[in-house]
Parts: structure tokens; C-alpha cells; sequence
């Protein structure tokens, strides 16, 4: 066997070493592959019934909420009604019972002055 002949059996011998390493690597990443792919799987199926359950609270959450929204609108529109109506007796309280009041204080003003004109002791002796 010459030179050449070893030359090139060692190359032919690593050429299949190469190949036969490099078909373990592509079994060996396929088998990865199935096993990835298997536990994804089962995580799917594990997180479908968590993933349902989030919606179903979301919905009820954004239910929840919309009702609150609607008590404090109709909360708001009572405590305005409510202001309103406080305003209303105000102001009937100051025309029933101070403007009275006043122009009784005024009749007792006048009557206080004219009783003083009467008490007054005359000017000349």
C-alpha cells in the first residue's frame, strides 16, 4: 500500500465516522423533538382547564365591575337628589321663617323708636 492508498482510507475512514456521528446527532435531536413536543403537550392539557378558569374570573370580574360602576352612578345621582332637596328646604326655611322673622324685627325696630320719641322729655321748661 502506498502513501496515497493510507491517505485516502484514513480519509474514507472519517468521512464515515462523520457520517455515523452526524446521523446519532439527527436521531438524538429527533428523540429531543418528540419528548419537547410530548411535555408541551401535557402542559397544554394541564394549563387548559387554568386558562378556562382565568376567563370565566375575568368575566365575572368584568361583571363585578360593571355593577359597582352602576351602584355608584346611582349613588351619585341619589346624593345629588339628595343635595338638591337640602338646597330646596334652605331656601323654604329663609322665605317661611326668616323673612318673617325679619320684617318682625323691623315692626319691633319702629315700635322701639316710636316709644323713645314718646319718653322724650321735652326740650323746653
Amino acid at each position: 500500500m502506498t502513501n496515497n492508498e493510507i491517505y485516502l482510507a484514513v480519509i474514507a475512514a472519517a468521512t464515515l465516522i462523520m457520517a455515523i456521528v452526524q446521523i446519532g446527532v439527527i436521531v438524538v435531536v429527533v428523540m429531543l423533538a418528540k419528548r419537547v413536543n410530548a411535555a408541551v403537550e401535557r402542559i397544554e392539557g394541564a394549563a387548559a382547564p387554568i386558562a378556562a378558569r382565568l376567563d370565566e374570573v375575568a368575566t365575572e370580574a368584568l361583571s363585578s365591575m360593571a355593577a359597582a360602576r352602576s351602584q355608584m352612578d346611582r349613588l351619585e345621582s341619589m346624593t345629588v337628589d339628595v343635595v338638591n332637596r337640602v338646597d330646596q328646604t334652605v331656601q323654604r326655611v329663609q322665605s317661611y321663617v326668616l323673612t318673617p322673622a325679619r320684617q318682625g324685627m323691623a315692626l319691633m325696630a319702629g315700635a322701639r323708636a316710636a316709644l323713645q320719641v314718646f319718653r322724650r322729655q321735652p326740650f323746653f321748661r
